[in-house]
């Protein structure tokens, strides 16, 4: 035995310090040993010595075995005695206190027990004088409520009293009915003893209320009995045994509703048993090992409706179980370890339809898995690490059709992958990181064709090479600069596959030459580009195709040479132009190609000197204009070249000067002199029209604006 002890720091130990615990609880708990005589009995049997040794129950002395010395709450500085040891015993004086340091008995010991000395409850008050095995039990007043002899600090031989002082029982060699008091004169406990003992029926109180009735053996609740709430209502009812509930029991609510019927070992739930919501509804019906779910046993939802069906172990759900919806719908079906998923599982929708299918770990799913939509049809097929999506895997949609094929990691698409549109044609084909299109890929139209490959980051082609294409014609080859073409070869396609756009791409910017059509095909423009913007020689159309405009561009607008045609192909105009407008000298045409006018243009009107011409090619006007109108000096003909108006023109009218005006039908209606724009000095020739024919009437004349009258 020698060989199996070690130095543990001042003090010797057994090598298994397991043993020694079980030893020192068993023998402490079944009250074989006392505190002190731990050290001598098991110093007899192991060779030990226990001086100064931490004990391994719930207690443990620190000091000597003969002398002064101290006893604390294992683990604790809570100190619950301190004194004079002898032999391992208790002898002398000594203290021993509650677990808040208030004194709780202080006086003298021999051999381990009181023998006089005072008693204090937890308020500092005495309750007990003990005097050489005789003692008095006081009241705050000071009135003896219990005089006797005590054995073994029980009740020997005295007299209770009431707290007039009047005799109210007797107890006779431990044996008899009293009462117990406390300090306050509050009634505890009445009922029975034997050998000084709580034997035989009896009751309990606190606070002037009920709190116990039932059979006691040795001081403690055995047999049946009732236990009370605060309020009298029932709390418990059934058997005890050694002051535990111990056999079959039922437990209630304060509203009296069952709480727990079934058996009981040691105070707790143990076997076959019951447990019920406060409204009355079954919470768990099953078997208990020490107060804790144990074996096969269900539990309830707050209505009654079976949430769960299965094993239990140690109070955690531990081997195969169910769990369910409200509508008695499986909701989960497989393995538990410690109350968590654990290995194979099945997961259903309230419906019935299967919702998930594989394996977990600690209750996250774990390994290969598969999950459903409600309407059957697969929706993923992979692999989960802890909860989360870690392998390779493939997604589905609603209607079946794959819409991702690849790799994740932590829950995210990360490495090689396909990404699929919901008919299940082919939309990305690359790679990933981070759930996002990252590094290079393959991205597919919805009819199967490639319109972008290269280099892709967080889905956006940013930056690095890349091409693109459009009904499989490469329309970009080059690189990307934050999202945007940058540098390269270009085409711009339109819906009718027709050239748009050819040239290149450098920083962002067109150079090349383009072309542009309508919905129907047509040719619309065609032009250079420059720095991004139509440079160049460039022509216009109509819808018809014929020419519209042919000339120079600056910056996107027409600036220098250039013409203008009519619809049906003839010249309009032919000039200069300046950001956009026709601007300097240039001449315009009738549809029949005979000149209508020739002169100076400023911001698209004419503007300054000019002339116009009658189809005929006869002159109709020359002078100044200004914005469009003839305003200024200028001369107005007939068609047979003789002189109309010769003046001053505001705003298109004639203004002040002479002039004659000619009626439909070419006779002279005014000649005469101009003012402000008014007829001012002539003469007036007035005619009517009579059978179809215009007739002369008469002539007058305007003088200074008044009309005068032959």
């Amino acid at each position: 035995m020698e060989s199996n002890i070690k130095t543990y720091g001042n003090f010797k130990n057994i090598k298994s310090q397991k043993i020694l615990k079980f030893i020192f609880s068993f023998l402490f708990k079944n009250k074989k040993l006392d505190i002190i005589s731990y050290n001598n009995q098991i110093k007899r049997i192991l060779k030990v010595n226990f001086d100064d040794y931490k004990i391994a129950g719930n207690l443990e002395k620190i000091g000597n075995r003969n002398g002064y010395g101290k006893e604390y709450i294992k683990g604790t500085n809570l100190l619950i005695f301190e004194g004079e040891y002898k032999n391992g015993r208790r002898n002398g004086k000594g203290k021993e206190y509650y677990e808040y340091n208030k004194i709780k008995f202080e006086g003298e010991y021999l051999n381990g027990k009181k023998i006089s000395g005072k008693k204090y409850d937890e308020d500092g008050n005495i309750i007990l004088i003990l005097q050489n095995a005789k003692g008095k039990e006081i009241n705050k007043d000071d009135i003896i409520r219990f005089e006797g002899e005590y054995f073994n600090g029980r009740r020997w031989n005295g007299i209770g009293y009431d707290k007039k002082g009047n005799k109210e029982f007797e107890i006779k060699y431990g044996k008899g009915k009293g009462k117990e008091y406390d300090y306050y004169s509050n009634l505890i406990f009445e009922g029975e003893y034997f050998n000084g003992y709580l034997n035989g029926k009896g009751k309990e109180y606190y606070n002037y209320n009920i709190v116990y009735e039932g059979e006691y053996l040795n001081g403690k609740r055995n047999g049946k009995g009732k236990v009370y709430f605060d309020l009298g209502t029932l709390k418990y009812e059934g058997e005890f045994f050694n002051g535990f509930e111990n056999g079959k029991g039922i437990e209630y609510y304060e509203n009296g509703k069952i709480k727990y019927e079934g058996t009981y070992l040691k105070g707790s739930p143990n076997g076959k048993g019951k447990e019920y919501y406060d409204n009355g509804k079954i919470k768990y019906d099953g078997n208990y090992l020490m107060g804790k779910q144990n074996g096969k046993g269900k539990e309830y939802h707050y209505d009654g409706k079976l949430e769960y069906d299965g094993e239990y172990l140690n109070g955690y759900k531990n081997g195969k179980g169910k769990e369910y919806f409200d509508n008695g719908n499986i909701l989960f079906e497989g393995e538990y370890l410690n109350g968590y998923k654990n290995g194979k599982g099945k997961e259903y929708n309230n419906n019935g339809k299967i919702k998930f299918d594989g394996e977990y770990l600690n209750g996250y799913k774990n390994g290969k898995v598969k999950e459903y939509f409600d309407n059957g049809k697969i929706k993923f097929d992979g692999e989960y690490l802890k909860g989360k999506r870690n392998g390779k895997a493939k997604e589905y949609n609603y209607i079946g059709n794959i819409q991702y094929e690849g790799e994740y990691l932590n829950d995210y698409k990360n490495g090689k992958g396909k990404e699929y549109y919901y008919d299940g044609k082919i939309y990305f084909d690359g790679e990933y990181s981070n759930k996002e299109k990252n590094l290079k890929g393959k991205i597919y139209n919805g009819e199967g064709d490639i319109i972008f490959e290269g280099e892709i980051i967080n889905n956006i082609r940013i930056n690095g090479k890349g091409k693109e294409y459009y009904n499989n014609i490469l329309i970009f080859d080059g690189e990307y600069l934050d999202g945007l073409k940058w540098n390269g070869i270009i085409k711009e396609l339109d819906e009718h596959k027709k050239i748009k756009f050819e040239g290149k791409l450098i920083e962002g910017k067109r150079f090349g030459y383009e072309k542009e059509y309508n919905d129907k095909g047509q040719l619309l423009l065609e032009f250079e580009y420059i720095n991004g913007l139509k440079n160049g020689k460039g022509k216009e159309y109509y819808e018809n195709g014929k020419l519209k405009f042919d000339g120079k561009y600056i910056n996107n607008m027409r600036n220098g040479e250039g013409k203008e045609y009519y619809k049906e192909g003839k010249l309009l105009y032919e000039g200069k132009y300046l950001n956009g407008e026709r601007n300097g000298e240039g001449k315009e045409y009738y549809e029949n190609g005979k000149l209508l006018y020739e002169g100076k243009y400023l911001n698209g009107k004419r503007d300054g000197k000019g002339k116009e011409y009658y189809e005929n090619g006869k002159l109709l006007y020359e002078g100044e204009y200004l914005k469009g109108l003839r305003s200024g000096q200028g001369k107005e003909y007939n068609k047979d070249n003789e002189i109309e108006f010769d003046g001053k023109y505001f705003k298109g009218k004639r203004w002040n000067g002479k002039g004659i005006e000619y009626n439909e039908n070419g006779d002279i209606e005014f000649e005469g002199e101009y003012l402000n724009g008014k007829r001012w000095n002539g003469f007036i020739n007035e005619y009517e029209w009579e059978d179809g024919e215009i007739i002369f009437k008469g002539q007058c004349q305007i003088i200074d604006g008044k009309k005068i009258e032959y």
